[in-house]
C-alpha cells in the first residue's frame, strides 16, 4: 500500500481523500497526526488533487483542524463556503437545460460530478464541480447545439478581462471534433463573485479513439429518474465512464500540460462509487463491457491504483477478470497523436503528490494537434 511510500503530509492528504472509513484507517489516523506537520504543505498538495475542502471536513469532524494555523483554517473554510455557493448555482444552472434536453426527446446523462455531488457527497462544500460533463449520442450535436443556443450558451472561452464569451472560430471547432471526445466546452456567464460563468462539456465518446459504439449502448440503456427528471447510465456503464475518464488524463501529455493528469478526486470518486453503489455482480457487468469495447486498460488502471492507494479488497479479484495479458502500459503515457509512448521518469506517488509534472514531458502538445 502507498502509506508505506509517503510522508506524513501525504499521507494525510490522502488519508483524507474519502467519505467511507474502515476501522484500520481510523486506528491510523492519529499516527499521521503530529506538532511537526507542515499543515501549509498539506493544503497545498491537497488543492491540487481537489480534495482540501474534502480533507477539512474529516480533520474538523475528527477535531483534528485544532492543530492547524488559525490563518490556514480560516482560508479553507472560505474555500469550502465559496465551493458550496458555486455547487450549488451549477446544480441549479443545469436543471434548465436537463429541462430542455427532456422537452427534445434527447437521451443523454449527467457524469462525474454532476451525479456524484448529489448521491455521493451529499454536502455541496466537500467536492468542487468545475464543470459539468454530459453524455450524448454524437448523432445529437446539432439539436443539442440549438438547444444551448436557445438558452444562451455559447460555444467559447472566458474572457476575463471583459467578462465575456469569445465563441470559437469554425476552424477551430473542426479540429477540435476532429481529436478531443467531447463537444468544444458550452459556456454561459452567470456573474455571480464564486461563479463567473457556468461550463457544459458534452462528451460523445469514451476516451481519444472517439469510438462512439461504447456510448451509444450506454445511452440506449440509460434510464430516466422519475423524481428528479433526468437520465442516467446504469451503475456499472457509470463506472466505466469514470474508469475511462481517470485512464485518459492520467496518461496523456495533454492533461500533463494543464496540470490535470492526476489528482486524488478521481479515485476518490471512483472508489466511493463503488463503495456505495455497487456490488460484484455490477462490477462484473463493467468488466464485460470493458472486455467487450476494449476498455479493459482504463478499469486495470484504475483498480490497479486504487488497491495502491486504499486496498479495499475487492480491486484485484476483478483486475484478474479483465483481459489483461501485461500489464507495463501502467509505467507510460502517450505523448502524440500517433499514439506513441513515453516511460514516465517519476514514480506514481511522486506524480501523485508533485504539483506539476510537466517536466516528463520531451515537449508540450498542441491542443488542437495531438
Amino acid at each position: 500500500m502507498l502509506m508505506n511510500q509517503i510522508s506524513a503530509e501525504q499521507a494525510i492528504v490522502l488519508w483524507g481523500s474519502r467519505i467511507t472509513f474502515n476501522d484500520d484507517i481510523e486506528k491510523e489516523i492519529k499516527t499521521f497526526i503530529s506538532d511537526n506537520i507542515s499543515w501549509y504543505q498539506v493544503f497545498n498538495m491537497a488543492i491540487k488533487n481537489k480534495v482540501a475542502c474534502l480533507l477539512w471536513k474529516n480533520l474538523k469532524t475528527r477535531g483534528y483542524h485544532k492543530n492547524i494555523p488559525i490563518q490556514l483554517s480560516r482560508m479553507i473554510e472560505s474555500y469550502c463556503y465559496a465551493t458550496k455557493i458555486r455547487n450549488e448555482y451549477y446544480q441549479n444552472t443545469v436543471k434548465e437545460v436537463y429541462k430542455a434536453l427532456n422537452e427534445n426527446n434527447i437521451i443523454y446523462s449527467p457524469l462525474k460530478g454532476g451525479i456524484l455531488l448529489d448521491e455521493i457527497y451529499i454536502n455541496y462544500g466537500i467536492r468542487l464541480v468545475n464543470d459539468i460533463d454530459i453524455l450524448i449520442k454524437k448523432s445529437d450535436a446539432q439539436i443539442i447545439k440549438e438547444i444551448l443556443a436557445s438558452l444562451n450558451f455559447i460555444q467559447g472561452d472566458y474572457d476575463e478581462n471583459t467578462n465575456t464569451i469569445i465563441p470559437m472560430k469554425r476552424a477551430e471547432e473542426i479540429l477540435w471534433n476532429m481529436s478531443i471526445n467531447n463537444l468544444f466546452p458550452y459556456r454561459k456567464i452567470i456573474n455571480n463573485d464564486f461563479c463567473r460563468f457556468i461550463t457544459l462539456d458534452f462528451c460523445f465518446s469514451l476516451d481519444l479513439s472517439l469510438d462512439t459504439k461504447p456510448v451509444d449502448e450506454m445511452i440506449s440503456m440509460a434510464g430516466r429518474n422519475i423524481n428528479e427528471n433526468i437520465c442516467k447510465l446504469k451503475n456499472s456503464h457509470f463506472f466505466v465512464h469514470l474508469c475511462c475518464h481517470l485512464y485518459k488524463e492520467a496518461t496523456n501529455a495533454l492533461w500533463v500540460t494543464f496540470d490535470e493528469d492526476l489528482n486524488l478526486i478521481k479515485f476518490c470518486d471512483v472508489r466511493e462509487f463503488i463503495l456505495q453503489k455497487m456490488d460484484d455482480s455490477i462490477i462484473n457487468e463493467a468488466v464485460e463491457f470493458s472486455n467487450k469495447y476494449k476498455l479493459s486498460n482504463a478499469l486495470y488502471y484504475t483498480l490497479y491504483h486504487l488497491n495502491l492507494l486504499y486496498n479495499d479488497g475487492y480491486e484485484k479479484k476483478h483486475m484478474d477478470k479483465l483481459n489483461i495479458k501485461k500489464n507495463d502500459f501502467l509505467e507510460y503515457y502517450n505523448y502524440d497523436s500517433k499514439d506513441r509512448n513515453k516511460k514516465w521518469n517519476k514514480s506514481f506517488a511522486e506524480r501523485l503528490f508533485a504539483l506539476s509534472n510537466q517536466d516528463e514531458l520531451i515537449k508540450k502538445p498542441n491542443l488542437l494537434n495531438l
